[in-house]
Order: structure tokens, then C-alpha cells, then sequence
């Protein structure tokens, strides 16, 4: 149920009715006696601002306080009183009465702020939840609990949420890059509360486990001219069906397109459709393609100074794209005949001599360099690892009963064997987290051999794959499973050790 200081939000603008619910509130707050009274002279000051700032209702003038006057008050200019400048903004807040933005928590103490509000209070009661959830997040750190901790909360005061179960997947996409920190403890926190129904997942999964559009979609909301819209439909939807239905091969093709149909219809206007399309055309899109790659670089520039490959692979799929049209156009009853222009505009010795070359020969020297220095420090941290589990076991045959050397030999353990599975096996992270016995394959070679094989769920390239269990990958998998008994004190390792969707999985024995 939500308190008249929170109905006074969406309600039209009242400032004396705001002055009166405030007064009670400060009354209630955990603050210093001492200093109500500038509490109470701070609200006043704060309504006579808002009072002067434009909006029906108390939340749309809160907003433009935040525009408006609350940037000059962070950089020290125009702030009403010296020391109680945020009392005021603090009992609005964590009175429920607006629902503040990110960009101004990103430049607000929310962690002193609640500590402030009235004991029993609805938002009070559920960070406390909150905080117990998050201590039993055993992997965390204790400043990641308190980043996750803080977090949470934003999420409830910009969101408007009363609890804790109202906060969804969409809440935690909407978090702005920059201010993610503890996002995964609190992922792991809500799923332990059962406020998220699925397992715990990084900051990773969640961003890129949303739904896939479809070549129409993707086109729908993209910049593509209209004139070339249904070409570039009919292309992706072609191309799925007869060569690659990759996910990720479609999205490259279709912004690779966009690029280039967003230069011919600022640059060649006169263009009407892809049919007129011609080499001076798309051969003047390749230095644009270049200083565009080079503008839009996460690295600005490279270390050696030299450019990446992404215009190359933009224009790699351009002429792709017009090779195909072209050689599908001459099929019988084509529908793209009506698109294909008389020849391909684009050749393979039209990106020659440009400096592709250099750019591959630079990249595959920064590869080599990077497995190099990996190489140098991977050696002293399998030992580091290695020492500390068997550290750890020596202090656990010590105390057999100690939860904390119990805790530790496992933290230990897995530390090891998450690391040598990875060397091991060459395999992502994501996908070693989705791994399960089922994904042990028993094989026999022609002469009755035995041999094993490692599935691969499809992951970043959306293709399932098998490697073969050597001697060092097997020894990993061996103990990992031999800990997963002992842990849960029987002699069979079930199929799987977390699910997002009920499924009907019964142990099976496994030998270590």
C-alpha cells in the first residue's frame, strides 16, 4: 500500500501538502535529533524551488529539478545552505514521493540516504531482505555484496517498485552502463529469493538472451532507406534458407548493408533502387566504409596506429550481397530479377592495394603477441592454483569438521578445476557453465576401442560442437566429478546440477 507522501507524486502539484507529509517523515527518520530542525529548513528550501520550476505534478517538476538546477548544485554553484544542501533532495527520495533517475543517483549518497529511512519502513524492510540474500552469495566479495546491496535499492527508487518480487529481467537490462557493478551478485541474490524464476546468469547472458528478429525486423528498425527495404528483406531471408541461418551472420550482413545504403541515399539521391545500382557508386563507398570503421574503433587508435578490420568486412558483405543477387537473378522466375543491376558492382581487386593487407598482417602479429604473454603467465598461475587446493586439502584432513576449512578446500577445488577446464578444453566460459554429464559422449572406434568425446552446447556462433577427452582434460572431469559425489555424499552424479525449466532428470551412475 503506498503512503500519501508517495500519492503525492502523480498528483497536481501541492506544495503545502508536500511541506506537511515531509514534516511528519522527518519525524521518523533515523537521523541525529539534533539535526532535524536543518532537515526541516532544507525541505522548505526545496519546495520553494520546486515551487518556481514548470510541471502539473510534483514527479514532472522533480525532473526538471534534476535537469535544471541539481547539476549546478553537485559542481557547488547556487546551492541553498553550505552543509544541508541534500537533506532535503534525501527525505523527497526515500520518502517515495518521486522516483529519481539513474543519471541522478549516479551523483547521490543512496547508501547514506536509506540508512536514514524510519525503521519498519516498506523500503527499509526489503534492502534488509535484500542484504541477508546477498551474504549468503558465498563466491562475493564483501564490496561486491555492498555494490549489489546499493544497486538493488536504485532499482526499487527509480523503478518505484514496493518490493522486491516486482523486480524483473527488464529492471536489470535497464541498469546504464557504468553503474552494473554487483549486478551479478544481485542476478544471484533474486534468484535465490525466487524473485527471478531461472538460474543465476552473468551480466553477459542477460543482455544478449533476449528474443531474435527476424530479417523484416531487423530491416523495420534499422535506417535503411525505404527504396531498398524489401531487397535487403528478401536477401537475409534468401540467404538463411539456401547458404547460413546464423543468427550473428545475419545481423553482420544487415548492418553491413545499412552502412551502404545509408552512403547511396546521402551521397547518390538519385539512386531509386538497387537495380541502379553501379560500380562508381559502391566504389566510392569504400573510403567512406573506411573512415567510418576507423571513426567508430573501441580503441582510438590501435597501438600500433593502424586501422581494424571492420570496413573490410563490411565491404567483404556488400559484394557478397551483390554477387548473390546477381547470380540468383538469372534463375527462372527469380524475385530478384527486378533487383539485380546489369553486372556486380563490386569485385575483389576493387579492395586490393587499399591496405587490407597490412591491417591482417598487423592483427594476426597482435595475436601472436597476445598468446605469448598469455603463455608467459598462464604457467605460474595453474601452479598457484594447483598449490592452493592442495593447501587447502592438507588443512581440511586437519580439521575434517571445520566449515571454514570445508569451504575453503571447495572454493579452492573449483578454482582449480575451472581453470584447467578452460585450458584444457579451449572452451568459453558460458558454455563450461552448461555443461552436464549428458555432455559426456562414450564412443567405441571400430576395433572396440573406448574413447570419449566433450558436447559443446552452440554458443557465440549458435553451432553445438564435440572435442575429444585427452588424458588432461579427462583427469579434470574425473575429479570434477568425484568432488560433485562427495559433496552431495553418494556414489551417482546427477544428470544435471541446475535447470531453468522443470525437467524429469533422474541420477545415473558415474564412474570417476
Amino acid at each position: 500500500m503506498t503512503s500519501v507522501l508517495e500519492q503525492l507524486g502523480e498528483r497536481d502539484y501541492d506544495g503545502d501538502a508536500l511541506a506537511a507529509e515531509l514534516e511528519l517523515l522527518v519525524g521518523r527518520l533515523r537521523f541525529d535529533p539534533a539535526k532535524r530542525a536543518g532537515m526541516l529548513v532544507s525541505c522548505r528550501e526545496l519546495i520553494a524551488i520546486l515551487d518556481g520550476l514548470a510541471g502539473a505534478t510534483l514527479q514532472t517538476r522533480w525532473t526538471a529539478f534534476e535537469w535544471e538546477i541539481w547539476p549546478r548544485w553537485i559542481a557547488g554553484h547556487d546551492r541553498p545552505s553550505r552543509h544541508r544542501w541534500t537533506l532535503g533532495v534525501c527525505a523527497l527520495v526515500i520518502g517515495r514521493a518521486v522516483r529519481p533517475s539513474w543519471a541522478f543517483l549516479q551523483a547521490s549518497y543512496t547508501r547514506a540516504w536509506l540508512k536514514r529511512a524510519p525503521a519498519g519502513d516498506p523500503l527499509a524492510r526489503e534492502v534488509e531482505r535484500l542484504r541477508a540474500a546477498v551474504g549468503e552469495i558465498s563466491w562475493a566479495s564483501e564490496l561486491l555484496r555492498e555494490k549489489a546491496l546499493k544497486l538493488g535499492a536504485r532499482i526499487l527508487l527509480v523503478s518505484g517498485h514496493q518490493t522486491l518480487g516486482q523486480i524483473t529481467d527488464a529492471d536489470l537490462r535497464a541498469v546504464p552502463t557504468g553503474m552494473t557493478s554487483g549486478s551479478d551478485v544481485l542476478d544471484a541474490a533474486l534468484c535465490a529469493l525466487g524473485v527471478l524464476d531461472r538460474s543465476p546468469q552473468r551480466g553477459a547472458t542477460r543482455r544478449l538472451r533476449r528474443a531474435r528478429l527476424t530479417p523484416a525486423e531487423l530491416v523495420a528498425r534499422s535506417r535503411v532507406p525505404e527504396r531498398f527495404r524489401e531487397v535487403q528483406v528478401l536477401y537475409l531471408e534468401t540467404y538463411a534458407q539456401r547458404i547460413s541461418d546464423v543468427y550473428a551472420t545475419t545481423r553482420h550482413k544487415h548492418n553491413s548493408l545499412e552502412h551502404m545504403w545509408c552512403f547511396i541515399d546521402e551521397r547518390f539521391p538519385e539512386v531509386a533502387g538497387c537495380a541502379q545500382v553501379r560500380p562508381a557508386h559502391v566504389r566510392a563507398f569504400v573510403p567512406h566504409a573506411i573512415t567510418q570503421a576507423r571513426a567508430g574503433q573501441r580503441r582510438h587508435p590501435h597501438l600500433d596506429g593502424g586501422d581494424s578490420l571492420t570496413a573490410h568486412q563490411w565491404l567483404i558483405n556488400v559484394r557478397c550481397f551483390f554477387a548473390d543477387i546477381c547470380t540468383w537473378a538469372t534463375e527462372p522466375g527469380s524475385p530478384f530479377a527486378v533487383f539485380a543491376p546489369p553486372a556486380v558492382p563490386l569485385e575483389r581487386h576493387d579492395l586490393v592495394g587499399i591496405g587490407f593487407e597490412k591491417a591482417r598482417r598487423r592483427q594476426a602479429s597482435r595475436t601472436v603477441a597476445n598468446i605469448i604473454d598469455l603463455e608467459r603467465g598462464i604457467g605460474p598461475l595453474r601452479a598457484l592454483a594447483l598449490r592452493r587446493w592442495h593447501d587447502s586439502q592438507q588443512a581440511l584432513a586437519a580439521a575434517p569438521s571445520e566449515p571454514v576449512a570445508v569451504e575453503a578446500e571447495a572454493e579452492a577445488f573449483w578454482d582449480w578445476a575451472l581453470l584447467e577446464l578452460l585450458l584444457q578444453s579451449g572452451v568459453r566460459i558460458e558454455e563450461a557453465c552448461e555443461l552436464t554429464t549428458l555432455d559426456i559422449l562414450r564412443r567405441h572406434h571400430s576395433d572396440g576401442r573406448v574413447y570419449y568425446m566433450l558436447h559443446i552446447k552452440p554458443s557465440k556462433y549458435d553451432r553445438a560442437r564435440v572435442i575429444p577427452i585427452g588424458d588432461g582434460l579427462g583427469h579434470v572431469i574425473a575429479q570434477i566429478i568425484t568432488h560433485v559425489k562427495r559433496f552431495y555424499a553418494t556414489d551417482l552424479a546427477a544428470l544435471i546440477d541446475r535447470i531453468d525449466q522443470p525437467v524429469d532428470a533422474s541420477p545415473i551412475p558415474l564412474a570417476a
